[in-house]
């Protein structure tokens, strides 16, 4: 349970909670309702959860075997079938000319129809507040808007509130366009894991093709990745995305200690947005 990603229903939490609490020899309590601070700690029960290990991730390698798998393809079925051969050597020389890692990676276009932005001359406005919000939340200073090849992303009116914004907060942003036949998807999940441990990715897809296409192993290694590093965007109110988990999706504790486990509550589905816990506490 400690290693599996393992998330389960709003409705199979509460069957957990009522067999602990109903036990006849021991005695416990449980609460559904539990949140995890930016300390790591229960907000109901104040035991700090372990924080995540950025370092079961062997990024470099994951990033190597995707773009094998995945952008260029394996066997002659599927070889380029997510993007041409000049837009793979495109790809490694955007990535060689950064004079640092990216921080932070966004799907353009999904931003866009998600928020409900209009394509027009204040669509870099729309942009640049989104990237405040990002810097002010996680400290990001390093950008980039991956898309396919619109022509808004090329115009310079759609550039210059973002540039104003890099101005102000000391902070860069760059783009990555692709041919519109291609899929963006895959060259972001590719560079920011190229990227390392502290890039993170800006989109509400949950890649599930991708993931299926890198095989079992890596699909799975992505999964737990995305969790901890996908701000998945919102399509309604004030508030543009959710956070990533602030621990590894998995049940954390043992039987003397009390465990938190992770559900899905109410409608929420999206495999890497999970921040409500089961608290279960073993009383003296």
């Amino acid at each position: 349970m400690h290693t599996h990603q393992w998330i389960i229903t709003y409705k199979v939490a509460k069957y957990i909670q009522d067999w602990f609490t109903n036990l006849k020899h021991e005695r416990w309590v449980g609460n559904m309702h539990a949140k995890i601070n930016r300390g790591y700690m229960c907000s109901k029960c104040n035991q700090s959860l372990s924080p995540p290990d950025m370092s079961q991730f062997p990024l470099s390698q994951m990033a190597d075997t995707f773009h094998e798998t995945v952008i260029k393809g394996t066997n002659i079925e599927n070889l380029y079938l997510t993007a041409t051969s000049d837009e793979v050597i495109t790809l490694k020389q955007f990535l060689d000319s950064q004079t640092e890692p990216l921080d932070c990676i966004i799907d353009f276009l999904n931003l866009m129809n998600i928020r409900k932005f209009r394509f027009c001359e204040s669509s870099g406005s729309f942009v640049a507040e989104v990237i405040r919000q990002i810097n002010k939340d996680f400290n990001l200073r390093r950008f980039c808007l991956v898309s396919k090849g619109i022509g808004i992303v090329r115009r310079p009116e759609f550039w210059n509130p973002i540039k104003m914004l890099g101005n102000q907060l000391g902070i860069s942003v760059h783009k990555f366009c692709t041919n519109a036949k291609s899929e963006d998807d895959a060259f972001l999940l590719y560079m920011a894991m190229k990227s390392g441990p502290q890039c993170y990715i800006v989109s509400n897809d949950e890649y599930n093709n991708h993931r299926y296409s890198s095989g079992p192993k890596l699909g799975k290694q992505i999964s737990r990745w995305q969790s901890l590093r996908q701000l998945v965007l919102q399509p309604h109110g004030r508030s543009i995305y959710q956070k990533p988990s602030k621990c590894d999706l998995c049940v954390h504790g043992s039987l003397e200690t009390g465990w938190h486990i992770p559900y899905y509550d109410g409608y929420k589905k999206f495999h890497t947005a999970v921040d409500s816990w089961l608290c279960l506490r073993r009383l003296e």
